[in-house]
């Protein structure tokens, strides 16, 4: 049986970038499909509404 991965989105902490999630990432391997978004605003706030 085949199993879909699930999609995963990472929005990583101010001054961080997708390093920060590597090792989860690596860990959950085919059972993720990570998307690691990145978002130039000053506040964490303002960044995840302008991802989602």
């Amino acid at each position: 049986m085949n199993s879909v991965p699930t999609p995963v989105v990472f929005i990583p902490a101010l001054l961080c970038d997708e390093a920060m999630y590597s090792d989860v990432i690596a860990d959950l391997g085919d059972a993720i499909e990570p998307h690691v978004l990145l978002s130039p605003k000053p506040r964490l706030e303002d960044s995840v509404a302008d991802l989602l």
